[in-house]
């Protein structure tokens, strides 16, 4: 399954750019059990699939796309948007999540995950470190995704 997800990743990268297709890297988010794979289409966009299967027991994963962005006050950012899915129910729950990943693309940096319900208004949710490999990353000893859903107002630290 993560071959066909990564020739769809690259298929979709392919049609979208007419520039070299970068190395395919895994982000996995540490501690938890949902990870990205994908490449750099140009130099303003990426796409990757947001992996919820493999270790995390749903069965669906999310196509994302990124674009490079600089958060005030904290640097820049490769920002992936995606919809929230229940997984035990199999629906859509109406919030759009964003996946900001610290650049460079380096074990060790930052993750955060913002959340909105109706665009205008989006909240800290999560957040942590992440680990860069060329390869499916190893399981997590935990069933819990990054996007697990903390419906936390606070913000994130400085």
């Amino acid at each position: 399954m993560n071959k066909f997800m990564g020739l769809t990743v690259a298929a979709m990268l392919a049609a979208s750019s007419g520039n070299a297709i970068a190395a395919q890297r895994y982000i996995s988010f540490d501690g938890f059990c949902d990870f990205l794979s994908g490449a750099k289409a140009d130099a303003a966009m990426s796409v990757a699939v947001h992996n919820l299967t493999t270790d995390c027991g749903d069965t669906h994963n999310a196509v994302d796309v990124g674009v490079e962005a600089t958060i005030p006050g904290m640097g820049k950012f490769l920002v992936f948007g995606d919809n929230d899915r229940d997984a035990e129910n199999g629906t859509y729950t109406g919030i759009t999540e964003y996946i900001a990943i610290q650049l460079p693309l380096k074990t060790g940096n930052s993750w955060l995950l913002y959340q909105t319900t109706d665009g205008a208004t989006i909240s800290y949710s999560n957040s942590g470190t992440y680990t860069v490999t060329n390869r499916v990353p190893a399981a997590a000893r935990t069933k819990l995704p990054a996007t697990f859903q903390v419906r936390s107002k606070l913000m994130p630290p400085r």
